[in-house]
């Protein structure tokens, strides 16, 4: 690492790592790192007081509260609009919503189909404003594969193929837009893979579990965990009344969504509402996939994913690094450690006066995506009087 000047920093990477760029800017989990000011660095509460280059700088952070950002006046690029953004977390998905229908808040973000669709309703009378983003990430659901009977894949198969994903899409995909998954990419991507990922099958699926109850003896019932949302916790019942058509029987455990994310870093789940992974570049999903980092949660891999995950990220070319990814969807098809549920869909609501939410401008002046996956941009958003 070497500093050429005041604005920038030379990397000698120990390998090719053609995606590198994209990890400084990815989501959360892709990220290797982040670049701390030396301020941040040297104080001993440098984590609970950021300094970053954005549009914005830090004001204030009460934890579960609200965090208080305002807007930066010696911003690089073309300074944002508004004054001051109040971030206010509400963990309930019901309360979170009446908040917004009330006008306690200016700006929701959902990733509820539903829910887009009631306000693209109201969105005609005047009453809202709404953005919706690219479809992205798939919707999921992830198995422990070290937990029984998880560790079995004939139960994992079972699992998917007693799923009749055309339910799933009735009940997710109200906004029509939602796009076929059979692995972490929709089939239309150009990263898409055909594998032996399962096709809705209930009589294969019944097969499974019995060879699974006479090799093993019965099925234990397994705990199925997703966050407190009424809407998706009618999803789960919507799996748990098809898996039980197999003779697989799951306990619904709903809870806050900080809850389930400390179990499953701590690997205490068994079957999980999750997502965050697949959608955008491969490469994001290293991290994901890879036994060599502590975010493979479903615990899946194997010395073959791992090679095809390292040589793919080497690699610059397209066709050359899809050969790699192919290779990787190959792999999950056959272990099945989540079962896809098509690409997810997120939209952010608005009172009538919040003005261009689904614009972002790069710095070159060309138009950006506003909003990705579980991100919206803020800068140029503006208050009409």
């Amino acid at each position: 690492m070497k500093v050429v000047d005041d604005l920038t920093l030379e990397l000698t990477m120990s390998k090719a790592w053609s995606t590198f760029p994209n990890t400084l800017v990815g989501n959360i989990g892709s990220q290797v790192g982040y670049m701390s000011a030396p301020a941040m660095l040297a104080s001993a509460d440098g984590g609970r007081n950021p300094i970053g280059t954005g549009p914005f700088t830090f004001s204030e952070w009460v934890p579960d509260d609200h965090l208080t950002v305002v807007r930066n006046d010696n911003y690089w690029g073309t300074p944002a609009w508004l004054d001051t953004i109040v971030f206010k977390p509400i963990p309930d998905s019901t309360t979170r919503k009446a908040a917004m229908d009330a006008g306690d808040v200016d700006v929701y973000y959902t990733g509820s189909s539903s829910e887009i669709i009631e306000y693209q309703a109201l969105q005609k009378d005047g009453k809202f404003n709404v953005a919706i983003g690219a479809p992205s990430e798939p919707d999921m659901v992830m198995f422990n594969t070290k937990s029984m009977p998880l560790d079995d894949v004939r139960v994992r198969r079972a699992i998917v193929m007693a799923t009749d994903m055309s339910r799933v899409f009735d009940y997710l995909d109200a906004t029509g837009v939602k796009q076929l998954t059979h692995g972490p990419y929709a089939d239309t991507s150009f990263w898409y893979a055909k594998s032996n990922y399962p096709e809705f099958d209930i009589a294969g699926a019944t097969k499974l579990i019995e060879e699974y109850v006479a090799e093993k003896g019965a099925l234990p019932d397994i705990e199925f965990a997703g966050n407190q949302s009424p809407f998706l916790v009618g999803l789960q019942e919507l799996y748990q009344s098809m898996w039980k058509d197999a003779g697989i029987n799951v306990k619904i455990v709903s809870r806050a969504q900080a809850e389930n994310i400390t179990a499953v870093v701590g690997g205490k789940f068994q079957i999980i509402m999750w997502g965050g992974i697949g959608g955008g570049d491969p490469d994001d999903d290293y991290s994901d996939f890879h036994s060599g980092t502590g975010l493979n949660f479903s615990q899946f891999n194997t010395p073959e994913m791992d090679a095809a995950l390292d040589k793919g990220r080497t690699l610059a070319d397209a066709d050359a690094r899809k050969v790699q990814y192919d290779i990787v969807q190959q792999i999950l098809g056959d272990g099945v450690p989540f079962l896809w549920a098509g690409t997810n869909q997120f939209g952010v609501i608005s009172k009538p006066s919040v003005q261009a939410l689904g614009s972002f401008t790069l710095p070159d002046g060309s138009a950006g995506q506003a909003i990705t996956g579980g991100q919206f941009f803020l800068k140029d958003v503006w208050l009409k009087q």
